[in-house]
């Protein structure tokens, strides 16, 4: 990893959790239909 200064690291920090974030936002909806659409049989829960 990189030096990064104290601001550059806080906004980095910033950013990628705030993308991870997004991604779970965008995914958690589609897994759910997913699952919804899974043969009951087949459900491992």
């Amino acid at each position: 990893m990189p030096n990064l200064t104290k601001p550059q690291a806080v906004v980095l920090a910033m950013w990628t959790g705030r993308t991870s974030l997004d991604i779970t936002s965008c995914f958690s909806p589609l897994l759910c239909w997913i699952l919804s659409l899974w043969p009951e049989g087949e459900k491992r829960a």
